[in-house]
């Protein structure tokens, strides 16, 4: 068989997947809200650890996206707490 697709033919099964599958294409992450926690404490913490919180923090909240015990905590609380956890180190 010849797959032969049109660009109206692929737009109208983007539409019925997203409909079927009811995607929220703008879903709040907790990498969104690191940078935000970080610009609190920017201007009297030292670069240095600055640098280390964002890596580790980022890692922490990657982290808890694969374990689905944290899908119904809000995005804010787990960088909250993924920043907490690489402060304590």
């Amino acid at each position: 068989a010849e797959y032969i697709f049109l660009p109206s033919d692929l737009r109208e099964m983007e539409r019925v997947i997203l409909a079927t599958l009811r995607w929220d294409t703008a879903a709040v992450t907790p990498q969104d809200f690191l940078p935000h926690f970080l610009a609190a404490v920017e201007e009297q913490g030292d670069p240095e650890l600055l640098s280390t919180l964002r890596r580790h923090g980022d890692t922490l909240a990657a982290m808890c996206t694969c374990d689905s015990g944290f899908l119904g905590a809000p995005p804010s609380l787990v960088a909250a707490a993924s920043l907490n956890c690489a402060l304590r180190g």
